[in-house]
């Protein structure tokens, strides 16, 4: 058990893609909103019977917006507020998984408050649980691909990073051998002559 504990413990500390441009954010933002919109509206899981299609459309709609500006907030204003917390050194499977949740939650209350505007119900502690599981199944989706989307980014990018590193090394490497001269070179070789240096 112990075992087990300290690997989830290192996982939960490692360090993982720190995103900080904000414009590539809030597209992000707007992606996934729109994507909450279109599930909802394509697959309706919520009970919109006897609606007009204009006020299904303007419901689902506003659940997007909703998951859109509240996204927003969390990842361009919120960081200003927790700046250590939110720095690529410090960015960690944790971090990004607290983040993961609080972005459920902020985006869950949004929805709940959205909701009552709506229907004009009173306040619910039960309402708002129902919310919070709601959110977080319809939002499990969209926010796993976009974490597969992102992880694949962040792979390319610095698969790119790494190739363009290795061919200025290999550069490098052949423009030093085409300078030197054999003279100002110094070798090392082991006591059993296998090794040169």
């Amino acid at each position: 058990m112990k075992k087990q504990l300290k690997y989830i413990t290192t996982l939960l500390n490692q360090p993982t893609y720190f995103n900080d441009d904000k414009r590539k954010l809030i597209k992000q933002q707007a992606m996934l909103g729109l994507s909450i919109f279109l599930f909802l509206i394509l697959y309706q899981p919520f009970e919109l019977d006897g609606e007009t299609f204009l006020e299904k459309l303007f419901f689902c709609l506003g659940f997007g917006i909703v998951t859109f500006f509240i996204g927003t907030i969390n990842c361009t204003f919120i960081p200003r507020l927790f700046p250590k917390f939110y720095s690529a050194p410090n960015w960690t499977v944790k971090s990004a998984i607290i983040i993961t949740f609080w972005t459920f939650i902020t985006i869950g209350l949004g929805n709940y408050l959205y909701d009552q505007l709506l229907e004009g119900r009173p306040l619910s502690i039960q309402d708002i649980v129902e919310f919070q599981f709601t959110t977080i199944l319809v939002g499990i989706l969209p926010v796993s691909l976009f974490v597969v989307v992102n992880y694949n980014w962040a792979l390319r990018k610095n698969l790119r990073e790494a190739e363009r590193l290795n061919n200025n090394l290999q550069r490098s490497k052949s423009s030093f051998k085409n300078e030197a001269n054999i003279n100002n070179v110094i070798f090392f070789t082991s006591d059993s002559d296998k090794n040169v240096l």
